[in-house]
């Protein structure tokens, strides 16, 4: 097939940057993706096996022929969870698109499209290019309705969306970046530095798991897995990862999330429980969910709050052991990266709380970012916490150790602070309200506080994050959602910004600060534009807070 004006052919490789490699041959497959346009905005892309194309951007993708892999998730035609919806952005590695060796596509798996001749011509095209093996999806751009994170962004001098690369070479494929408003590269390709991958490793453990899952499904057991490790090794991803092959063959699972410094799918200073029953294909802010519990501990370091960590730790794996729903699910438990000081004893009353099935034990490369042991069942048999619960003499599971490449692979790309994502993480969450630049559009999310209520910590001012919670005692706080601390320029009433409902606003009866603060200059920012007084709220001297919130008082013309 011939290149014309609708039609690609060949590698995105056929595209290089304006400031070439030092390689000026790339080596790398051709004719392994071909792409013909569908419309303004869509476009068919068929992918021939063996072949992976990666992107930054957000896509929606239908298969529509043969099976399409995408971090361990393995979707069809017949998938009742299409069309999938793919974050790649730039704060984290690329994500890809590729196909399965057993993806043999067939002429009749297009025969139930009924749309209009061009159309069917495009998709016979694209079959005979990638026949007897790969598989063809309609992809779309959906950048545009995640505007209102870029306005945020900006205003947080934040950066997530890629900016599309000027190329030269083979134009028709850069047309095509322009289309779904992403860049795309190839696996040893150099326009995306930092991609996502997976080892054998990955793939060997995760087959070992989920065939154990399987064989023992039937006999109504909980499959509990554990993944531990240093900070930056990997957890995440490949909890990701596991999660999705899993999706393959249940409808959902229950994620755990120990890491309150790096959370998942809630703001920082949180453990919780979440049912997953969709891919998770994209970095923490691009699938935010309300937990079935969470619990706010006070700190992005459980070192700050170590009671209220371990007490919190307790109550979320007996909630879960009691609920009908996550007793019937996969769990997977994601824990915090400390691996020195009291890193051991964390994890292993972890352990003796969850009882697990399986842990994996992640090792960097870095001798200091792991654990000084190995922590197979007869190290834990005869080793005694240094915290408050029982021994683990009769703990018995299966360890697996994966040694790490996450660092190996992305040491080319700057990678953010841990506070720059969760800062991130708090702007995307309260997107929805901070992108609106008047009090009538804000007025949904306007909770009002009753005089009553306590705000605990005596620093909180106006553009604070406040934990909405429920105090069940000295230690143990259930966290319902988040906002943004306000007082009605109006009646001068002290209000809560926040995405949750109002019946679960209700339910909260005790508001904390939590641990991840906006810049003085964003807060004035997203606020600009209100009429009338600029809202504050302080409860002490002001001359006690730290120089940022100093700042932001004065620009509010409160003290010199």
């Amino acid at each position: 097939m011939r290149p014309s004006n609708d039609v690609i052919v060949g590698s995105v490789d056929d595209v290089l940057p304006l400031q070439r490699t030092d390689s000026s041959v790339i080596d790398s497959p051709r004719n392994n993706v071909f792409i013909r346009r569908c419309g303004n905005e869509t476009l068919l892309i068929g992918l021939k096996y063996p072949c992976s194309l990666y992107f930054q951007g957000i896509l929606e993708v239908n298969v529509l022929a043969g099976k399409l892999m995408s971090h361990g998730y393995v979707s069809s035609s017949d998938d009742k969870r299409l069309p999938l919806r793919l974050f790649s952005l730039k704060e984290g590695s690329a994500q890809y698109l590729s196909t399965t060796e057993d993806s043999h596509i067939f002429e009749s798996e297009l025969e139930d499209y009924d749309h209009c001749q061009a159309f069917q011509d495009s998709l016979k095209d694209l079959l005979e290019c990638v026949r007897p093996v790969g598989c063809i999806i309609c992809v779309s751009s959906k950048k545009e309705q995640y505007n209102h994170w870029q306005i945020c962004l900006d205003r947080h001098q934040l950066e997530l969306f890629p900016n599309l690369q000027k190329t030269v070479g083979f134009q028709m494929f850069a047309e095509a970046e322009r289309l779904l408003d992403c860049v795309r590269d190839v696996k040893d390709g150099s326009r995306i530095l930092g991609k996502l991958n997976t080892s054998e490793e990955f793939d060997q453990v995760s087959s070992q798991i989920l065939s154990c899952f399987v064989s023992q499904s039937d006999k109504g057991s909980t499959c509990k897995t554990i993944v531990c490790g240093g900070k930056g090794v990997g957890k995440s991803s490949y909890l990701k990862y596991i999660i999705n092959r899993f999706l393959n063959h249940t409808s959902s699972v229950v994620y755990i999330d120990l890491d309150v410094g790096q959370t998942e799918f809630t703001l920082c200073g949180c453990i919780s429980a979440v049912i997953v029953n969709t891919p998770l294909i994209g970095p923490n802010y691009s699938h935010l969910k309300q937990p079935l519990r969470s619990y706010f501990v006070g700190d992005a370091n459980p070192m700050q709050c170590l009671g209220a960590y371990i007490n919190a730790v307790a109550e979320l794996f007996k909630f879960c052991s009691n609920d009908e729903q996550c007793c019937s699910l996969p769990w997977f438990v994601n824990t915090m990266g400390m691996t020195k000081g009291l890193g051991l004893d964390i994890i292993s009353m972890v352990i003796y709380h969850l009882k697990p099935d399986h842990i994996i034990q992640f090792t960097s490369p870095h001798r200091q970012d792991n654990f000084s042991v190995t922590l197979t069942p007869s190290f834990l048999r005869e080793y005694t916490p240094n915290l408050p619960c029982g021994t683990l003499r009769d703990i018995e599971f299966d360890h697996y150790n994966i040694a790490s490449v996450s660092k190996i692979q992305n040491r080319s790309v700057a990678q953010p602070t841990a506070a720059r994502l969760r800062e991130c993480l708090a702007v995307i969450y309260l997107s929805d309200i901070l992108s609106r630049d008047d009090m009538e559009a804000r007025a949904q999310w306007l909770h009002k506080c009753d005089n009553n209520t306590l705000l605990q910590n005596k620093n909180c001012i106006f553009g604070d994050i406040i934990a909405l919670c429920k105090k069940v005692d000295d230690l143990t706080n259930i966290c319902y959602g988040f906002g943004l601390l306000f007082e009605n320029p109006d009646s001068h009433e002290v209000a809560i910004l926040s995405p949750i409902g109002s019946e679960i606003f209700e339910c909260a009866d005790n508001f904390l600060k939590a641990p991840v603060t906006f810049k003085a200059c964003a807060i004035l920012q997203h606020f600009k534009r209100l009429s009338g007084a600029i809202p504050y709220f302080c409860t002490m001297d002001v001359r006690l807070l730290d120089t940022d919130k100093r700042n932001l008082m004065k620009a509010l013309f409160l003290f010199e």
